[in-house]
């Protein structure tokens, strides 16, 4: 391809040059043609955003716990060039691969399952809370732009609860039963960690 430079040196032809401009940086700058001994001559451009794409600015997703919320996240509209896109109001809908996530615009706000954000100078905060701990992916997008990805981490709570998860069985007198099997959940039911339980059971015989 052609190279560009910041500075380039034109040679005219019966008092005619031509050249080709390019810029990444959205605003409107001045080229400036001079000549020792003649007048320069100036012209002002307006660079506008490319086509666009979504780009989170947080510098990491954060480790969450289960039932709290997040701190804040940043998302900014951008072009190709990685310009803040600006000519317009863009709308973000947010969404989540978990069944337990949900947004809210404030930190103390209402969280819904999905939320749509109007970006005024190209970036927007948001908050995100998950009860089901895993791995889910928040998904960001908008009409017209490539959509951003981002994967969170949501740990169990503390636990809370000893639960059955399989069902009783009708034993045989001095038979053993089948596997039982049990898990020590938090407030959402999500699994916890080790933990040394008790067992015991009503009948002198058990």
């Amino acid at each position: 391809g052609v190279a560009y430079a910041a500075n380039l040196d034109i040679t005219t032809r019966a008092g005619i040059g031509t050249f080709y401009y390019k810029d990444t940086e959205i605003g409107t700058p001045e080229i400036t043609v001079a000549r020792v001994g003649l007048t320069s001559g100036t012209q002002k451009q307006t660079i506008i955003a490319a086509s666009g794409k979504l780009v989170i600015t947080t510098t990491a997703a954060q480790p969450l716990t289960a039932g709290t919320a997040s701190g804040k996240y940043t998302v900014s509209a951008r072009d190709n060039a990685g310009n803040a896109y600006s000519p317009a109001i863009v709308t973000l809908t947010l969404t989540s691969s978990s069944s337990g996530g949900k947004f809210s615009a404030t930190a103390g706000g209402i969280y819904t399952s999905g939320l749509n954000l109007d970006t005024a100078n190209s970036a927007k905060d948001f908050y995100y809370k998950d009860t089901v701990a895993g791995t889910p992916v928040i998904t960001i997008g908008s009409m017209g732009f490539t959509s951003a990805t981002q994967v969170q981490t949501v740990n169990p709570a503390a636990a809370k609860k000893i639960v059955f998860t399989s069902s009783a069985q009708p034993i045989t007198s001095s038979a053993v039963s089948t596997a039982y099997k049990l898990e020590v959940q938090d407030d959402y039911g999500n699994a916890t960690g080790a933990h040394t339980l008790n067992l015991a059971s009503t009948s002198g015989s058990g």
